[in-house]
C-alpha cells in the first residue's frame, strides 16, 4: 500500500483573512487518511486560527516570526522541511511567504527536495514591488500555480500568468446555511428594537475602505435611517478607523467588534451585508453572506461582478462611493420585493463556492505531484 502524500501548507499567519479561512475550509472538508497534512505559519502574533486548525486534527507548527522582517523563520523552515519523513509537497500561500519559501526549497537536496504549488489570493497590480521582483525570479520553480478568480490570474505578468489556472476557492455551505438564527445576538450587539442590523466582516486595512463605509453611514446618519452597522475583523488600522468613526460622529451607528470566530451566527441574525472594499479578488465573507441568504451590498470590484448581477444576485456599486452604499443599504432594507429577490439570488450564486469540489481537485493535484 502506497504511503499517503504528506503536504505541507505555508503561510504568513493564521489569523482571520481571506486566504486563512480558505485553508481552514479546506482542512474541514478533506478526505480523512487521504492526504497527511501539517501547516505551518511565518507570523507568530497571527494565531487566531490555530486552535481551530488543531482541532481538526491537523499538526500546526509555527516558525516564530516576531515581524515582516525578521527572516529567523527560513532556517526554521528549512529544519521542518529536513525532517524525516519529508514533505512531498509544499503549498504556499500569500506571495511575500512564498518567494521566500522557494528559495529555501531550492537550496535542498535534489532527493529531498518536495513538489511546489502556489495560490494566488491578490491582485499583482497591489503587491509591493520589491515582492513583485522575488516572484517573478522564483515563482517559475512552482510546479502547479493556482489563482483565485480570473482577475487575479489576469493580473499577473505573462510568464506567471501563462502558467496559472483558476482555481476559485470556497466554503462549507452547509456550516453556513446550518446556523441556526440566534435571537440573543442582536441583545449582545446593542441593536435598538426597529434598527435594522447590517454586517461587515473584514480586516482592518486599506483594501476594505472603511472610511467610505463610515461616510456611507453619516448619510445614512443624516437620512435618519434606523440602521446599525456592525464590523468584524481587526486589522493595523483599527485605532485609526476608531478615531475617525469618533470624529465624524457615527461611532453610536458603527461598532467595530474585533476579530470573531463566529461570523456565521452574525450573519444569520442580519438584515443585510455590506462590502466597501476599494479592491478584491473574490472575498470568503461575501461568500459566506451570499451562502447565508443575505441581501449583500457590494462594491463592483475583482471577481464580484462576474459572479453575481446587480440588482439580481446582489446589489452592486462603483467602488470609493459613500452616496452608492448608503442608496444601496436603503434600498435592499426598504424595497421589500428587490430585498426577497436578492435574497432568492444570493442562495443561487452561492452554490457556485462549495468547497467540496476544490477539496477534491486540490487532494488529486497533491497525489499526482507526490507520485
Amino acid at each position: 500500500m502506497l504511503a499517503r502524500p504528506r503536504v505541507l501548507i505555508l503561510i504568513t499567519g493564521l489569523g482571520r483573512g481571506g486566504a486563512e479561512m480558505l485553508i481552514a475550509e479546506l482542512l474541514r472538508r478533506r478526505t480523512q487518511d487521504r492526504i497527511d497534512y501539517t501547516v505551518a505559519y511565518v507570523r507568530s502574533s497571527y494565531d487566531d486560527l490555530v486552535a481551530e486548525l488543531a482541532a481538526t486534527g491537523c499538526p500546526v507548527r509555527c516558525l516564530g516570526a516576531r515581524s515582516e522582517t525578521d527572516v529567523t523563520w527560513l532556517s526554521r523552515l528549512r529544519r521542518l522541511l529536513s525532517e524525516e519523513p519529508g514533505f512531498d509537497v509544499v503549498h504556499t500561500h500569500l506571495s511575500s511567504t512564498a518567494s521566500l519559501a522557494r528559495l529555501v526549497v531550492r537550496s535542498l537536496p535534489r532527493s529531498r527536495r518536495p513538489r511546489l504549488v502556489y495560490t494566488e489570493h491578490s491582485s499583482w497590480t497591489h503587491l509591493d514591488p520589491r515582492t513583485r521582483v522575488l516572484h517573478r525570479l522564483t515563482g517559475r520553480w512552482d510546479d502547479v500555480t493556482f489563482a483565485v478568480s480570473v482577475q487575479t490570474r489576469d493580473a499577473l505578468p505573462p510568464r506567471l500568468r501563462g502558467r496559472a489556472s483558476v482555481l476559485r476557492h470556497g466554503i462549507d455551505l452547509e456550516r453556513v446555511r446550518g446556523t441556526a438564527r440566534d435571537s440573543t445576538v442582536r441583545d449582545e450587539l446593542g441593536v435598538p428594537a426597529g434598527h435594522a442590523l447590517v454586517v461587515t466582516a473584514a480586516s482592518l486595512t486599506h483594501q476594505k475602505d472603511y472610511p467610505t463605509l463610515l461616510a456611507a453611514a453619516g448619510i445614512l446618519l443624516k437620512r435618519a435611517s434606523p440602521v446599525r452597522i456592525v464590523a468584524a475583523g481587526a486589522g493595523p488600522l483599527a485605532e485609526e478607523l476608531l478615531g475617525l468613526a469618533r470624529a465624524t460622529g457615527v461611532d453610536r451607528e458603527v461598532t467595530f467588534l474585533g476579530s470573531r470566530s463566529d461570523v456565521p451566527r452574525l450573519l444569520r441574525a442580519a438584515d443585510a451585508f455590506v462590502l466597501a472594499s476599494a479592491w478584491e479578488s473574490m472575498p470568503v465573507a461575501v461568500m459566506e453572506a451570499l451562502g447565508a441568504g443575505l441581501p449583500c451590498v457590494l462594491t463592483a470590484v475583482g471577481e464580484i461582478p462576474a459572479v453575481v448581477r446587480d440588482r439580481q444576485e446582489a446589489y452592486l456599486v462603483p467602488p470609493r462611493s459613500p452616496a452608492g452604499i448608503a442608496d444601496g443599504l436603503d434600498a435592499v432594507l426598504n424595497d421589500r420585493a428587490l430585498r426577497e429577490r436578492l435574497r432568492a439570488g444570493a442562495h443561487r450564486a452561492a452554490e457556485q463556492f462549495d468547497i467540496g469540489p476544490v477539496a477534491e481537485q486540490l487532494e488529486r493535484t497533491y497525489e499526482r505531484l507526490a507520485a
